[in-house]
């Protein structure tokens, strides 16, 4: 006969007592697609709805969406439940108030996480993989002001005026004025 010391006897117990408990085979929520992988064409594009079938060992008679998080904290998941075996996920769009993808980098990969919840205790975690193309969208540069004018004499020096830009390509933007500033500089 073999002998198990006290911790062993105590761990095995609890494992029969979870496993033939019935509301461990409840507690978990079944989503079919497992997972949702949405691509938009670029900042601002949309995506959705994906239908993500929900079951359960048990009846569903309340299904909610408890939380959404993203990777980057940023709102452009959006989850809404159809009755109590449908979730309808969105990018960019939906249901969801402040939903948008204009802030989201192109070429960006990106994971959301949707909890949703049935009968007011069982929640599952849905995780959803987005890709983010580099056009489409609303990917356009924003100046402030929208208009420059510069006065000079041949051969004086310009006032250098301030330009405040906000884009996806904002870096390469500032380059860009960098550039025009330098080569008018190197013309006088």
């Amino acid at each position: 006969m073999y002998k198990f010391n006290r911790l062993t006897e105590v761990l095995a117990v609890a494992t029969l007592v979870l496993l033939g408990h019935p509301d461990t085979a409840r507690a978990q929520l079944i989503f079919n697609p497992s997972s949702v992988t949405a691509s938009i064409p670029g900042p601002g594009g949309t995506y959705g709805p994906a239908q993500i079938s929900v079951s359960s060992a048990s009846a569903i008679s309340s299904l909610v969406v408890a939380a959404i998080n993203t990777s980057d904290r940023t709102n452009w998941l959006c989850a809404t439940p159809s009755g109590t075996t449908l979730i309808n996920v969105y990018v960019g769009t939906g249901g969801c108030s402040g939903v948008t993808s204009t802030g989201l980098i192109a070429n960006g990969n990106y994971s959301g996480f949707i909890t949703v919840q049935a009968n007011g205790a069982q929640s599952t975690q849905l995780t959803v993989s987005l890709s983010v193309g580099n056009s489409g969208g609303t990917n356009t540069v924003v100046a402030n002001p929208s208009t420059v004018t510069f006065n000079a004499q041949t051969g004086g020096l310009v006032t250098p005026q301030r330009i405040d830009s906000h884009s996806q390509c904002h870096q390469q933007h500032q380059l860009e004025q960098w550039n025009l500033y330098r080569n008018r500089d190197a013309d006088h």
